[in-house]
């Protein structure tokens, strides 16, 4: 079925919607691309005629196409839609994609390109780098934005503007000012009704638990990761599970429990190889390899170099 209308292209969308909620993201994967390779052979590759239902799907290709390691052709696919959303005069869904492409750099270790990324946004977003982090700063830059078409929008914006800004104040080693902006999405993060709220929000809280490991406050990171553990959806979005595995091991090497860190980075190890993360499976790989040579079990760091 060729979906050339919006109704059609909903309805192959939720079919596709329901492959990621089964956890088949490689499945959910190939069915945007599918849609997408179908939607652009009817408008016979003219990017001028892509809409905001279209853009909506390459933002998700995006999204899905960055735990299998193609961070490049992600970035690339946001950036289309970024133009493409400029050019139906749409400031706030511009500025959206524009966060999700500084997510990306975050994602790929390029901090600075996702600061040079929000810069670009400045007539609409402001002066990230002038703003005072603290509550009450936060709040007036949360007013002086515009270019939202409604309150559930700009609750949906800020949740992942915070992660990004929160992000970027932990590389600058501004741990109290990162635990205040994230702490402030959380807040927008909660009190959202859409469905990717609860996805962001978790997003929130890992970041906030490896801020709070990095700042050496160790109790509170264990507490904060306790808190987290009950509630990840594994099926639905197994990066979380990854990232906490992964903060949860650098936890347990501070604290000098090399066994507890050995069994967490083989089970994201185990988790990346089982869905086809390339990229995530990789730094898994390295981390589990690392430690052993470490802990001077070259036996078994020989074992698992062989086995991959």
């Amino acid at each position: 079925m060729r979906p050339n209308s919006i109704e059609a292209l909903e309805i192959e969308v939720h079919k596709v919607e329901s492959l990621w909620r089964a956890g088949d993201w490689r499945g959910t994967l190939d069915g945007y691309c599918s849609l997408f390779k179908d939607r652009w052979n009817h408008l016979n590759g003219n990017a001028d005629s892509l809409t905001a239902a279209d853009l909506a799907i390459l933002e998700r290709i995006a999204d899905l196409a960055v735990p299998f390691g193609q961070y490049k052709w992600a970035d690339q696919l946001l950036e289309i839609a970024t133009r493409g959303y400029s050019r139906l005069g749409s400031a706030f869904w511009a500025d959206y994609s524009t966060v999700k492409r500084a997510h990306l750099a975050f994602s790929n270790s390029l901090p600075y390109e996702a600061r040079i990324l929000l810069a670009t946004r400045r007539a609409t977003l402001g002066d990230f780098e002038a703003l005072e982090f603290t509550q009450e700063g936060f709040i007036r830059w949360e007013t002086s934005y515009q270019a939202a078409p409604d309150s559930e929008s700009k609750t949906l914006l800020f949740s992942q503007l915070y992660i990004v800004l929160g992000r970027l104040l932990m590389h600058l080693g501004l741990y109290g000012s990162a635990l205040t902006a994230l702490v402030r999405g959380t807040v927008h993060a909660s009190a959202s009704h859409l469905e990717s709220a609860a996805s962001t929000l978790m997003h929130l809280r890992l970041a906030a638990a490896q801020c709070l490991l990095e700042k050496g406050e160790l109790q509170d990171a264990s507490t904060e990761l306790g808190n987290i553990e009950r509630r990840i959806e594994e099926k639905k979005h197994p990066g979380h599970l990854t990232t906490f595995l992964e903060i949860q091991a650098k936890l347990d090497l501070l604290r000098g429990d090399f066994g507890s860190a050995q069994r967490h980075l083989l089970r994201v190890w185990y988790t990346c190889r089982e869905r086809g993360f390339v990229a995530p499976a990789l730094r898994a790989f390295l981390n589990l390899a690392q430690l052993l040579i470490y802990l001077n079990k070259t036996i078994e760091a020989k074992t698992l170099l062989t086995a991959c």
